[in-house]
């Protein structure tokens, strides 16, 4: 509906109803105010890094209210409106940051038992059990949080999927000085 239709149409309802000239002029603006207007909300969104549990960013993104948006794309949005250095897309995370990848991201602890590393997000504490292009954010989501964990493969099984490696600190990475990126 144009505001020239909202205004008519109040004038018309105005007229049967015999509103004055200044509740006229306020009837308009407020209708036309929440017929225009476009609803969003807000949601926090952070990254933990591999060594620490205080988050490494922590910002609040304005979404519309019928904007839809995939976890993916916003992730990829936020990283580069923010200046962060990352490795993936829409589809995946594989690095943000300086976090360890590839051979680095393997901890073998023995054998037969490995931890292998890399990045996990939950969405209001839940992990998406879809790929993040394909997770739509809703206006009912109030936190994302990506955060660098590992997997435990211990003799031939994969156990403790998405454990927050601040929690065991034991990758050489995490031993190293680290820098403020």
């Amino acid at each position: 509906m144009n505001i020239s239709k909202l205004v008519r149409t109040v004038k018309v309802i105005c007229q049967i109803g015999k509103c004055l000239k200044s509740q006229i002029s306020i009837l308009t603006i407020l209708v036309a105010g929440l017929v225009c207007s476009k609803s969003t909300y807000a949601l926090e969104m952070s990254v933990v890094g591999p060594c620490d549990q205080q988050p490494k960013l922590e910002v609040y993104v304005d979404i519309k209210d019928k904007e839809e948006v995939t976890l993916g794309d916003l992730t990829v949005k936020v990283l580069n409106s923010r200046g962060v250095p990352f490795k993936g897309d829409a589809s995946g995370i594989a690095q943000i940051y300086d976090s360890p990848l590839g051979d680095e991201a393997i901890e073998v602890l023995s054998p037969s038992i490995l931890r292998a590393y890399g990045w996990c997000v939950h969405v209001d504490n839940d992990e998406p059990a879809e790929m993040p292009d394909k997770v739509v954010i809703t206006s009912q989501v109030s936190k994302i949080t990506w955060f660098y964990a590992y997997s435990l493969y211990d003799k031939g099984e994969w156990k403790d999927y998405c454990t927050p490696s601040w929690k065991v600190r034991s990758l050489n990475y995490c031993q190293k000085p680290q820098s403020n990126k």
